[in-house]
């Protein structure tokens, strides 16, 4: 997947490591859902080529690029976990493979690409390969929250933060993904600015959106609470519908609530601020094994409801 906003970011790094200046652990936050992860595989898979072409991107030909693609390259080591956490005996495993020598004779990658979900041991377990790297490894660390890594695994990397592309460029983007898979119906969706702010202004995370069948879109999201808060919509029932998604429909009414309180009167705002703290408080209390997620979005409907009809 093509991402032009961070094309000259990563030549650069490629240049770097093609004239052996680069840092072998690289260590790259910001925000959810704005490519950080294909990034890493861009950069990995660059990394592991042994016949760069001369824009030093990888030439997907050679052996390197073909077990890659793949995903059967014996050098490179993608570190995920479906738990909560990155537990010590992972990461040991990695260091383990690491510390072997390379089966194509060139560089070896390890990326983690939840690196905050590393616990403290797991975290100190990684330090001496931070420290005193094997040759020709390469050590890539993705993360949107790098305040959870402890402060000596970010002081042994060379911490870049990626910013979110603009609102233009990612709608362009949007559009030209879209329409390269407009034979696949998941993808005939409506790309437009309310989209991409849904989603945090991430346009991966809004294209991921797009293409999963079967979940809340944004667009029936927007059309559903306006008939709800119009009364023309059952309130309950809409509530017993978002159940599934329910932790996605609470960030979304935040979101609303956040623009609605930016945009009325000093007068107003306070009652809009008292319900965008609620809002936060469902946001939290919606991941609670057991809440009746149903219910608590049915009780800030109404509330979003009457206060809608209050301030008008």
């Amino acid at each position: 997947m093509n991402l032009p906003w961070f094309e000259k970011f990563a030549a650069d790094l490629i240049q770097r490591m093609s004239s052996t200046r680069l840092h072998h652990a690289i260590l790259m936050s910001g925000s959810a859902g704005i490519g950080k992860h294909q990034l890493s595989k861009t950069l990995s898979k660059n990394l592991l080529c042994k016949q760069l072409k001369q824009d030093l991107t990888a030439c997907g030909q050679c052996q390197a690029c073909n077990l890659f693609d793949a995903a059967n390259h014996p050098d490179f080591y993608w570190l995920s976990t479906d738990k909560s956490q990155i537990g010590v005996d992972l990461i040991r495993q990695a260091i383990e493979s690491l510390n072997t020598k390379s089966q194509l004779g060139h560089n070896k990658v390890l990326v983690i690409p939840n690196a905050h979900l590393m616990t403290e041991s797991s975290a100190n377990a990684l330090l001496k390969t931070l420290e005193e790297p094997t040759e020709h490894t390469f050590i890539l660390l993705v993360t949107h929250q790098p305040n959870r890594l402890l402060p000596t695994i970010l002081s042994r990397c060379e911490k870049h933060f990626l910013s979110t592309p603009s609102v233009d460029q990612s709608l362009a983007w949007l559009q030209e993904q879209t329409q390269l898979h407009a034979n696949l119906n998941p993808f005939d969706r409506d790309v437009d600015e309310s989209l991409l702010n849904a989603f945090g202004r991430a346009p991966v995370a809004a294209l991921e959106s797009l293409s999963e069948e079967n979940v809340l879109q944004f667009a029936d999201f927007s059309r559903q609470l306006q008939a709800a808060l119009s009364r023309e919509q059952d309130a309950f029932k809409l509530a017993n519908e978002w159940h599934s998604s329910s932790e996605q429909v609470i960030q979304w009414l935040q979101r609303y609530l956040r623009d609605k309180f930016e945009s009325v009167s000093v007068n107003e705002s306070g009652k809009y601020w008292s319900v965008v703290e609620e809002a936060n408080t469902a946001a939290l209390k919606v991941r609670h094994p057991g809440t009746n997620k149903a219910m608590l979005l049915f009780q800030l409907l109404i509330k979003i409801s009457s206060l809608e009809t209050e301030c008008t």
